[in-house]
Formats: structure tokens, sequence, C-alpha cells
């Protein structure tokens, strides 16, 4: 099966209706995205040190520091205190000096007008698995946070809630699913473009379009943010539904380990609606998922949903109904 079939035959199976967004809900997400003041100054060390790595004369150093910058720090958790193998990267990035130079003078509204991208990014995406990995583990996160350093006009970003939210689910065709990223990200990012570098637009300027479109993925196509955002209430929460609910443990009663509540928040007023699943055992609540919904409803035979607005309102929706 050739990679143009394979692509096909992906986006078949996750289609998607790409969204055309007003400029104004752009700026309007990455001023919240700056607000919370997380990755910013980690993101301008890093590229520019890669830019400079970039410069003239070249230092591979240079580069493979801008990136260690952003993936340890980014990706911690992954990485722990090794990071990832230095000298393949320096192997790979002089080995492909010349390809990158010439994706780093393109921007994704550019993305498929030549014949051989879908078979560059593809290529570009499993040579950096290996370099990247940690141990036997690969991360498709770290690939794309690693192209976009190198070509930041060029590759976009995602993680896994953003590529789900993308319908670009990750798995054993996350090349494939990478590639059909970069067609949805230019598809939304084409109407953006001409208003990006109108003089209306100074700050949003001051960055790539392609950055600017994270940000805005970040905030509302992406899990990660909401529920910090709120931590103290959903301390609050939990430990009213565990006072409220206590279940003896196994040891204490002779009673079955198994949880007997299960909580379902929804958080209705964020751009993603959050969903907060946990079960609450003897005194604890165990937060087991965390998922973006697209709209609308969420239904389980198992368990007793509250939709509530912040999770301050989850308060209100107290006690919790056992479940049989």
């Amino acid at each position: 099966m050739t990679l143009h079939e394979k692509i096909q035959r992906f986006i078949r199976r996750n289609p998607i209706s790409v969204p055309r967004v007003p400029l104004s809900e752009i700026e309007t997400s990455c001023r919240t995205y700056e607000e919370l003041g997380q990755w910013d100054s980690v993101y301008r060390i890093a590229t520019t040190l890669v830019s400079q790595g970039f410069g003239e004369p070249k230092d591979v150093s240079k580069t493979v520091d801008g990136l260690i910058v952003l993936l340890w720090i980014r990706n911690q958790q992954f990485y722990g205190p090794n990071g990832f193998d230095e000298p393949a990267m320096r192997q790979l990035l002089i080995r492909n000096e010349s390809l990158l130079d010439n994706l780093r003078n393109r921007d994704i509204n550019s993305f498929g007008n030549q014949n051989y991208d879908d078979e560059t990014v593809e290529r570009m995406f499993i040579e950096l698995l290996h370099p990247l990995r940690k141990d036997r583990k690969r991360s498709p996160v770290s690939v794309a946070k690693a192209l976009h350093l190198l070509a930041p006009d060029f590759f976009p970003l995602w993680d896994a809630a953003i590529a789900t939210n993308w319908t670009c689910p990750f798995g054993s065709q996350s090349r494939i699913g990478y590639v059909v990223f970069c067609h949805r990200m230019k598809e939304f990012a084409e109407p953006l473009v001409e208003e990006m570098t109108a003089p209306s637009s100074p700050w949003l300027s001051k960055k790539t379009l392609v950055k600017r479109i994270d940000e805005y993925n970040y905030v509302n196509r992406s899990n990660t943010m909401w529920p910090r955002a709120s931590a103290h209430q959903l301390l609050t929460v939990t430990s009213r539904l565990a006072e409220a609910h206590f279940i003896p443990s196994a040891r204490n009663s002779g009673a079955s380990s198994k949880p007997r509540y299960f909580l379902i928040v929804i958080l209705i007023q964020t751009p993603a609606p959050v969903v907060l699943r946990g079960e609450i055992r003897a005194k604890h609540f165990f937060v087991r998922h965390i998922s973006a919904l697209s709209a609308g409803t969420f239904a389980s035979s198992s368990s007793t949903a509250l939709r509530c607005e912040t999770p301050a309102r989850a308060l209100q929706a107290l006690p919790l109904a056992p479940i049989p």
C-alpha cells in the first residue's frame, strides 16, 4: 500500500470537518495561554539556541542544546534525568542538514505544494523516533516538538489530547496521523494567514502562525490546563465527596474492595468540556481519567454523572447516589 493510500484510509477512518475560527478567537486563546506563564520562557530559550545552531557557521551542538531545553523540561516525566540520545540526534541533524535548511524557509501554508511533502514528513517523523526514545518507549509528542523547533513555521505541535481532538490519534500509525495532522493544520491556518500579517495584528505576529495555532489548540483542544487551573476547587469537591460517601475498607469490614461509588463531573463552561472520572473508595477519590469531549452528553450504565459549570457547582449536587 502506498503512502497516499495509507493517508486516505486514515482520513476515512478518522474524519473531521476543519472549523473556520476567527482571528479574534485565536488571539483570545493565545492571551489566555500567555497568562498562564508556564512555557513561554522555555520556548524562547529553545528556539534561540536552535536558531543560533542553524546560523553561520552552523553549530549542531547548539541545535541539540535547544532540543534538550524544550524536551527535558516539557517531557520531564517521560525522559527523567537521562534525556534522549544526543549523539544519535547530532548525526541525524548532520545527515539532514540541507533538507532542514529548506524546511526552515517554508511555512505551514506551503505544506503539500511539493509532491514529496508527505514522504518528507513521514521520513523525518520516523527518523526522529529513534534518538528521541527512552529505552524502548517512543514519544510522538517529543518528535512533533523537535520537528517544530527545527522548522518552526512549517511543523505543527501536538500532544495526545490535541491529536485525538483533531481525530489523528496516536497508535501504530502515529507517523501517518502526523502527516494528516499537518494537512489539517494547513487547512485550519489558510484563512488566518492574511489576517495574521495585517497591521492590525502586531501582537499575534510576534510568534509564528504555527505556534499561535498550537496555543489555541492547547487552550481549546487539550485537557492539560483546565483541571489544574481549578485544582483547589477539585480538592474541596473530592474531600466533601469522600466525607459524604465513606466506604469501609475490606480490611475493616470484610466488604469487597470494589468501589461502590463512581463519579463523573463534566465541566461545561470551559473552551472544551472536561470530564473528570473517578471512584471513591475508603475516603479517597481517585481520578482515573481526564478527557475532552467534543460536545453533548456522556452516558454510562455504571456511573452517576453531574453536569457542572465549575467544580464548585459539584458541591451543590451532593449527595451522590450509590451504584448497585
